[in-house]
């Protein structure tokens, strides 16, 4: 539990276990004490107290499950999906998503880079919101998953190919892609906008078993904290738009 939160909170050595300044209210004299003996917390002050488990719930503003997926992500300990079908789903586009980003920073992503340049995105702007690129051929990704061993019926039903004449297709071609994450981070879904030629500015992933369109926000498992902290949020209108906001120092 230290570990975890001496991420936010600088903490000292005491007897015990550690105190610091508390994260759940402002003070200037430390009684927030966290106890290695009993993996808990206590605050003096403001009488806040729990588990790692409430902290992070807490701390993130995350539900119980979110919290405990998101601690077995970091623990490395992968848990049992409630349905078979969500944990397939989620290796697919997790698989998607680097093969999106490996796309924007290779050979293929050159138009894509300078597009990007143009709107003002620095490489390491497109690396750190996970930014990506579907290269403009029709079963490039296909053609990579299949390579990972993921079977067609997988590719369809996490909504990144289609069925044509001649088999599956992609459905993101020749577009930035943003990846749509949950609130613990999880990747979703993909939005694209196409850079050239004819089509849709913009496609979605269809809804699936991870996702829900009313039921989730770009960015919002980035704007969290600050919603949580200034008890306000900015809601926008398109994914540019939110990436703006963020890179200006409004999250």
């Amino acid at each position: 539990i230290a570990d975890i939160i001496g991420e936010n909170v600088k903490l000292r050595r005491t007897s015990r276990g550690y105190m610091g300044l508390c994260p759940f209210h402002q003070e200037d004299t430390p009684s927030f004490h966290v106890y290695s003996d009993t993996q808990s917390y206590y605050c003096f002050g403001c009488h806040e107290s729990g588990d790692i488990f409430t902290y992070i719930m807490k701390s993130e503003a995350l539900s119980f499950p979110e919290a405990l997926h998101l601690l077995a992500d970091r623990a490395g300990i992968k848990l049992e999906a409630y349905h078979r079908e969500d944990s397939d789903t989620s290796s697919v586009l997790d698989l998607a998503k680097k093969f999106f980003m490996n796309s924007l920073s290779g050979n293929a992503g050159g138009a894509a880079r300078a597009y990007m340049s143009r709107r003002k995105f620095t490489p390491d702007d497109l690396k750190r919101y996970s930014l990506g690129y579907s290269p403009n051929a029709w079963d490039s990704l296909t053609l990579y998953l299949k390579g990972k061993g993921i079977p067609d019926q997988a590719i369809l039903d996490s909504g990144l190919a289609l069925t044509g004449k001649y088999g599956l297709y992609d459905r993101f071609r020749g577009r930035i892609i943003f990846p749509i994450h949950d609130i613990t981070g999880k990747v979703i879904a993909f939005g694209g906008r196409l850079i050239d030629g004819e089509g849709a500015k913009y496609i979605n992933s269809p809804e699936g078993p991870l996702y829900r369109k009313r039921k989730n926000l770009y960015m919002l498992d980035a704007a969290r904290k600050s919603i949580r902290d200034k008890s306000r949020s900015i809601l926008v209108e398109g994914y540019m738009d939110a990436l703006r906001l963020h890179m200006s120092g409004f999250t």
